[in-house]
């Protein structure tokens, strides 16, 4: 279940909204749940909840704007993978939004057919984001991102380690280091890249990963491995 947030100040364009977004669901084969908002204090004060989770929040700029645009940049340096999409009466507010994060803009009255294509376009990306593609001949591998624990670069092949099994493929690891988010995955030595949700421990000059592998880390890139590693579990 999809859960959604709306902030909009006007029951009516609230109301509209929802219809539409229900119909986009149900148009793509998922189910959604949505929660209105009239006031930012009242979705500020559900936000304070622990056991509130949102997957996306649309939240209306028409009043209040540098307020509700602080909230957006809170909410997204917090949850990176909550989708944001703003809302207003005008594009003003378009180039202030994507800086703190939003993935879309809508201006009102709202259009079904936008609302469509914007979910489209954020669902695809952000399944893009989460799955890497690996080609070689005529063998096409699609791995989620989450399962893959480290790249190791053995000459012109990379094994990628899984948790109890591993894949070899002919590639340059920088080209793969480039396919991958740089939130979630580490070059820390010449001939590896790590998946930092994987690291159970890190010290000089390794990574223990959750798996058992133990990857060694570049003298030269200890210091800033161990502080993007710090970075990321202390944003979690």
């Amino acid at each position: 279940m999809y859960r959604i947030a709306v902030l909009d100040y006007f029951p009516s364009t609230a109301f509209q909204l929802s219809v539409f977004l229900n119909n986009a669901f149900e148009k793509i084969g998922r189910s959604c749940q949505i929660f209105h908002y009239q006031t930012l204090e009242e979705l500020q004060a559900t936000y304070s909840a622990p056991a509130t989770a949102f997957n996306l929040i649309f939240l209306d700029v028409s009043f209040n704007a540098s307020a509700v645009l602080e909230f957006a940049k809170t909410l997204h340096f917090s949850n990176k993978s909550l989708l944001i999409i703003l809302t207003s009466n005008d594009s003003g507010c378009a180039v202030s939004g994507y800086e703190c994060g939003a993935v879309g803009y809508l201006v009102k009255p709202y259009h079904e057919e936008k609302i469509k294509a914007t979910l489209t376009r954020i669902f695809t990306q952000s399944r893009k984001d989460k799955i890497l593609v690996m080609k070689e001949g005529a063998r096409t591998r699609v791995f989620s991102l989450t399962d893959i624990y480290c790249f190791e670069s053995m000459d012109k092949t990379i094994m990628i380690r899984f948790s109890s099994h591993s894949e070899l493929f002919t590639a340059k690891l920088n080209n793969i280091f480039s396919l991958l988010p740089k939130h979630m995955f580490i070059q820390c030595h010449k001939s590896y890249i790590v998946n930092m949700q994987c690291i159970t421990q890190i010290k000089k000059f390794e990574i223990s990963l959750s798996n058992g592998i133990v990857v060694p880390v570049g003298k030269q890139r200890y210091a800033q491995v161990y502080q993007e590693v710090l970075n990321f579990f202390s944003s979690k």
